[in-house]
């Protein structure tokens, strides 16, 4: 390809193809995680419980927007990296074409991430991925603090929710942290109000 009035297009196209690659890259990998994050809570909602199913709904939008921009990331890679290829060719005709296709993937897949905006729905992936983890990860924490907390103060007759042999642990249900500080709450162990 010729420079258009002194501008290197091929070197141009080249960037916008390797961008476009990087861009699609980084879809993959939150459609990844998003799948991954909606397997994991979909499997804490096997326990019965009294949030079961809307745990069950949170884990299907998680894993839905997920496979719906694995599709977009891996379209989009495919394009790019043949619009990489027309580049290297030297094909003005191809590049255009695929120029085009890819960017009109990139615009579908920025509208279906502003409409799950404007409508409130996951958007956020790292977010969300963090929330899943964040959830098990506290509730580790909150046991630990609660057996500590039972050690020390005998005057508390109660046993802790979260222990391993209770059926509600945190491999098997999601529990939201607002839950672990209201429940702590109803026993006194907060103020209320804090």
């Amino acid at each position: 390809m010729d420079p258009f009035f002194g501008f290197p297009v091929k070197k141009c196209v080249t960037f916008v193809a390797a961008f476009l690659f990087l861009s699609y890259m980084w879809n993959l990998t939150q459609s990844v995680f998003l799948v991954i994050a909606g397997a994991m809570t979909i499997g804490k909602s096997e326990c019965p419980s009294l949030e079961s199913d809307t745990i069950r709904e949170e884990g299907e939008s998680l894993l839905v927007w997920g496979i719906i921009l694995l599709l977009f990331a891996l379209l989009g890679l495919y394009f790019s990296i043949i619009l990489w290829q027309a580049a290297a060719e030297n094909d003005p005709e191809k590049c255009c074409h695929w120029m085009i296709s890819a960017v009109i993937i990139l615009a579908f897949n920025f509208l279906y991430v502003l409409t799950n905006l404007i409508n409130g729905n996951h958007v956020s992936m790292l977010y969300d991925v963090m929330d899943v983890i964040f959830s098990s990860w506290s509730i580790e924490v909150v046991n630990t603090f609660w057996e500590k907390l039972l050690a020390q103060q005998n005057q508390f007759q109660f046993s802790n929710p979260f222990n391993s042999n209770d059926q509600f642990t945190y491999r098997h249900i999601y529990i939201h942290r607002s839950q672990v500080v209201n429940y702590t709450i109803s026993q006194g162990l907060l103020p209320r109000g804090n």
